[in-house]
């Protein structure tokens, strides 16, 4: 049973809203920063400050398989209600294990997914995000 796919709830010590868009991606020197923006005037900005090797970002649409694998081994409120995700045994993990030629590998590597409204993002990474929650400044017209 250790080949099977599994999604869990991604391990937070904070509330988080419900993502509907991602406003930002930032890929430098200093790591990898998405920039979601949420229900009730928040944004939520998560951050990879360690290694990642790859990721990938995908309309919902392009995920048919996924969204019926989820639809069919999960309850509808686990992907409807949640969108930070940890996957196991992945697909994408096992082509990264495939390219690498075998130097990263699911012991090393995790695969992380957030799913918004609009898109599926995906990351292979050495270490969870950090995961920080704003509030969005009102506009202030002159």
């Amino acid at each position: 049973m250790d080949n099977i796919e599994t999604w869990k709830s991604l391990d937070r010590d904070i509330e988080i809203p419900k993502a509907y868009d991602c406003a930002e991606v930032l890929d430098n020197v200093d790591g990898l920063r998405f920039i979601f923006v949420c229900e009730d005037d928040k944004k939520v900005k998560v951050i990879f400050d360690t290694i990642v090797y790859s990721y990938r970002n995908s309309i919902d649409s392009a995920f048919w398989e996924t969204l019926h694998y989820l639809h069919t081994n999960y309850e509808p409120s686990f992907y409807k209600n949640e969108w930070l995700y940890e996957v196991k045994n992945s697909g994408y993990l096992k082509w990264l294990e495939k390219e690498s030629g075998g130097l990263y590998t699911s012991d090393r590597v995790r695969h992380f997914v957030f799913y918004t409204e609009e898109e599926i993002i995906e990351v292979l990474g050495s270490s969870p995000p950090k995961i920080i929650v704003e509030d969005i400044p009102a506009e202030t017209t002159s």
